[in-house]
């Protein structure tokens, strides 16, 4: 992630991974604590990795799926949004110039 944003492909880092390691705690320990105690172990750092990566892909998917759900509640909230008919724009505003910038002539 950090590799993205100093590659200026992200802005900001968009993964939140604290969620994913939270649900996984135990697992999240037991490897961390692996790697701290057989940091020469290639196996114990394989999985390391694979724990990690396997973080990041669920998290992704969580943020695309949220991601969607902002976009369609969004497009939603603009279909539903109803601009009220005034009547100004054929008979100007009160208390303004006719030749008021934005009026129509």
């Amino acid at each position: 992630m950090l590799y993205l944003v100093n590659k200026r492909l992200l802005d900001i880092p968009v993964l939140y991974l604290s969620s994913q390691i939270m649900r996984s705690k135990p697992d999240h320990y037991r490897l961390l604590q692996a790697v701290r105690g057989q940091a020469d172990s290639g196996a114990v750092w394989q999985e390391w990795v694979l724990y990690m990566l396997d973080a990041v892909e669920i998290t992704a998917q969580q943020t695309i799926r949220t991601v969607t759900e902002i976009n369609e509640a969004d497009r939603d909230r603009h279909r539903n949004v109803r601009v009220p008919d005034l009547g100004l724009a054929n008979s100007g505003c009160p208390g303004l110039p006719p030749d008021c910038p934005g009026l129509p002539s």
